[in-house]
């Protein structure tokens, strides 16, 4: 038996990684794959990413050989960057390796889906047919939701 949540999330998930981690397209940067990381160069400023890598096979000293291979590269175009690593990015301790090589942890951050079309009522402001408003969820700010 399939638990039919586990399954869209995991759909949902694969969304996710697919459109804004691999394949971005994203105005004021350059992607540039470069095996087995996707980099995300800035056109516009000195702060880049890295926001997809496929590990899964090689051993910890052939990631760390890779994250002292960007860490040279983003340092010759006088870059800083950021690699985002995600819980379900492979291997599980990615993050620690990066941490051996020399990266900063950062705080973790979280992401958050709903599907809009069973948002519930307390989250909806101004419902109408076309629109749905959430709140303002920080100071100043609000967001209106679009089907993806």
């Amino acid at each position: 038996m399939t638990d039919h949540s586990t399954s869209h999330n995991h759909e949902l998930l694969n969304l996710y990684t697919h459109h804004v981690r691999r394949y971005l397209v994203e105005s004021g940067f350059r992607r540039e794959e470069a095996p087995p990381v996707v980099r995300y160069v800035n056109h516009w400023g000195t702060h880049s990413l890295i926001l997809y890598c496929e590990l899964d096979g090689l051993s910890n000293e052939e990631i760390g050989a890779v994250a002292e291979r960007e860490a040279e590269y983003f340092r010759r175009l006088g870059h800083s960057f950021e690699w985002k690593v995600f819980d379900y990015d492979i291997p599980e301790n990615l993050r620690f390796i990066l941490q051996d090589r020399g990266y900063q942890v950062e705080p973790d951050e979280s992401l958050m889906v709903l599907d809009i079309s069973r948002m519930p009522d307390t989250l909806v402001l101004n419902a109408g047919p076309r629109t749905r408003r959430h709140r303002p969820c920080m100071p100043g700010g609000s967001l209106t939701p679009r089907p993806v």
